[in-house]
């Protein structure tokens, strides 16, 4: 980085000559703290390093490999490239767009038109950064950006999150859950709830405790039934400590039989002779 630093000629050559979306992203620092990890950049390059990003924001990213955990606890790698809006987070979060109001409007611009053809958000709590830093220029497309995330919702956590989105937006929201409905919207974070719980391969009382609570919470705000999940949680727990049982654990593994173990062999034998 020294080097760089000291070779500003370079920097420029390395801006001009950048083949992926993430070369103009990852290796310079365009705020005004100095970084010791990045290059800076003084006015003048830092322009050069803006008008490339927008020029060229359709450049392919880096095919970025991560690790992922099942619910079983073995893990695997997957990888994915930057998504439009993945993209004008990463920009979001390196610049101060307070200061650099051309590229908030290039942001704001790409933004709504991504929200047209997007489906899906990957990353959900990035979304929401993005929202909160345009809050003031998505226009009259506030609404779908608002529906974009809630079609995506899929946990406990994201249905939490939603607090941010009314604090952001509180006309646009309620105007929203309007035309949803507050009764289909309901019955959704019913069912997001449901399969959230399902999700869990193993269930402990803090597990349990920690649902319950931010259910309940959620069940002032929404009106969501807190006790039907409550009795489900219970049940989830209930099973767990059955199969870790020592004594189940023996029984299923073939240490022991029990009565009506034996009567269902028998009776299983018995209707192979017949």
């Amino acid at each position: 980085m020294n080097y760089l630093q000291n070779n500003l000629h370079i920097v420029l050559e390395l801006i001009h000559g950048a083949s992926y979306f993430n070369q103009l992203i990852d290796l310079y620092n365009p705020a005004d703290e100095k970084s010791e990890h990045k290059v800076n950049l003084p006015a003048e390059i830092l322009e050069c390093l803006v008008n490339a990003i927008m020029e060229r924001f359709d450049m392919p990213s880096f095919v970025l490999k991560y690790s992922m955990t099942r619910g079983d606890s073995t893990s695997f790698y997957t990888s994915y490239e930057l998504s439009v809006i993945d993209k004008l987070f990463e920009i979001a979060e390196v610049f101060n767009l307070n200061k650099h109001a051309t590229l908030k409007i290039f942001i704001a611009d790409k933004f709504k038109k991504a929200i047209v053809n997007e489906t899906q958000i990957r990353n959900k709590g990035a979304y929401l950064k993005l929202l909160e830093k345009l809050q003031d220029s998505l226009d009259d497309k506030k609404e779908q950006a608002l529906k974009l995330y809630i079609d995506n919702i899929d946990d406990i956590s994201a249905i939490e999150d939603l607090k941010k989105i009314e604090e952001l937006f509180p006309e646009d929201y309620a105007s929203l859950i309007d035309r949803i409905g507050e009764d289909s919207f309901i019955e959704k974070l019913e069912e997001i709830i449901h399969d959230d719980i399902d999700s869990y391969s193993e269930y402990d009382q803090e597990l349990v405790d920690d649902l319950s609570h931010r259910i309940k919470l959620l069940s002032y705000k929404y009106g969501i039934n807190d006790d039907y999940f409550a009795e489900i949680l219970q049940e989830k727990l209930d099973d767990s400590e059955v199969y870790g049982d020592p004594d189940y654990l023996e029984d299923y593994r073939g240490g022991s039989v029990t009565g009506s173990d034996e009567q269902y062999i028998e009776d299983l034998f018995n209707s192979l002779n017949q």
